[in-house]
């Protein structure tokens, strides 16, 4: 009797020692400009507060639940259908985003004044560009949204044709003078 306890306890511990390695493998921590952010994983609910940010979790496969409806260009303008109306690019709708109950809330440049008030609702995370590093910024935001939602060789992806597409017309332009 005293064998059969003794298996069962040390596969009860096992099975907890399991458990707690899987939890923290999918726990991530997403640093960005106004800090750090821990997340238990990957978030499901997403609101989005930018144009930037949306057209990057369109590209990288992220659907999100809520973003604004002003301003979108036309290629991300079915989001007027398919995404709750957070206010505009530049005034959040605090109920409106309180009501979707997200996970995460990817806030940009306009958004900083309010990050606070957004980051009482859900953990926000800041898709901020800085003028004078604007592409080293892009780069990190979208490494930074990559990790947040699983989706790193999508975005290493993005980023090298981009990449490809910038080197062809430099070499067109130099082609022509």
């Amino acid at each position: 009797m005293s064998q059969s306890f003794g298996f069962v306890k040390r596969l009860a511990l096992t099975l907890t020692a399991s458990l707690a390695l899987a939890a923290q493998a999918s726990a991530v921590t997403i640093q960005h400009f106004k800090g750090t952010s821990e997340f238990d994983g990957t978030p499901k609910r997403v609101v989005v507060l930018g144009n930037g940010s949306l057209d990057v979790l369109d590209r990288i496969g992220v659907k999100p639940v809520g973003a604004p409806h002003s301003l979108l260009p036309e290629y991300l303008a079915d989001y007027k259908q398919t995404t709750g109306n957070t206010g505009s690019v530049g005034e959040p709708d605090f109920e409106a985003i309180f009501t979707l109950k997200p996970d995460v809330i990817i806030a940009e440049n306009r958004m900083l004044r309010v990050y606070d008030d957004l980051n009482q609702i859900a953990p926000t995370v800041m898709f901020y560009v800085d003028n004078g590093q604007y592409w080293k910024d892009t780069q990190a935001n979208w490494r930074m949204l990559g990790k947040l939602f699983d989706k790193q060789e999508k975005w290493k992806h993005l980023l090298q044709k981009l990449s490809n597409n910038l080197t062809t017309h430099h070499l067109k332009s130099l082609s022509k003078t």
